[in-house]
């Protein structure tokens, strides 16, 4: 379990940070996983909760609350479980940005290269990705063979400002999130994390 950094003392589950009284923050790498877990599962059940209203066409901003409420929740939950895998990396608090690209490529190369490597076997854009014809496509043609090399780094590059264009939607309503590829990235990168062995 997590210290509350120079006390020796537990930290309080849920707890994603501490530093009272020591003037030194310590990150709870673990309770963020856990909230974004957390997170994740409000999304899907808003998601299974609002299939089932739309069949009754129930109350319109109940629906729309729920549309605008997914794509933020599972944005915020992808941010945070890149940043417990931060923190983890490199035993200090993590960047204080929003962007899910930047996020992703401040972490180590290999493991970059795994997480793609996960992500390439439940992602139905990467279906074909193994195959050697279709390597050196360009992200469009990749794309229309379901052949994507890099499944992670196209959906963050896509999403990467999701936190903010999401709370300012009323601003643009053209706005489309990969609710379903960023929750499948979101379980890769939980996944990953909780088998590995954290020293």
């Amino acid at each position: 379990m997590p210290h509350r950094a120079g006390t020796g003392q537990p930290l309080p589950r849920g707890s994603l940070m501490s530093g009272k009284n020591t003037g030194r923050i310590c990150w709870n790498r673990d309770s963020m996983i856990d909230s974004a877990r957390s997170l994740q599962r409000v999304a899907n059940e808003l998601d299974k909760n609002d299939a089932g209203r739309e069949a009754e066409s129930s109350d319109e901003q109940l629906v729309e609350g729920i549309f605008l409420a997914r794509p933020i929740l599972l944005s915020l939950a992808t941010e945070i479980a890149l940043k417990a895998w931060q923190c983890s990396e490199r035993k200090e608090p993590p960047d204080r940005i929003h962007d899910l690209l930047k996020l992703f490529e401040s972490l180590r190369q290999d493991t970059q290269e795994m997480l793609e490597a996960r992500m390439r076997k439940v992602s139905p854009f990467s279906v074909c990705a193994g195959d050697p014809r279709l390597q050196g496509l360009s992200p469009d043609f990749q794309d229309m063979f379901a052949a994507r090399m890099h499944p992670l780094r196209y959906l963050f590059s896509e999403h990467r400002e999701a936190n903010v264009r999401w709370r300012f939607l009323y601003e643009k309503r053209s706005e489309k999130f990969e609710t379903s590829e960023i929750d499948r990235a979101l379980t890769v990168i939980i996944g990953a994390y909780e088998e590995r062995r954290w020293s």
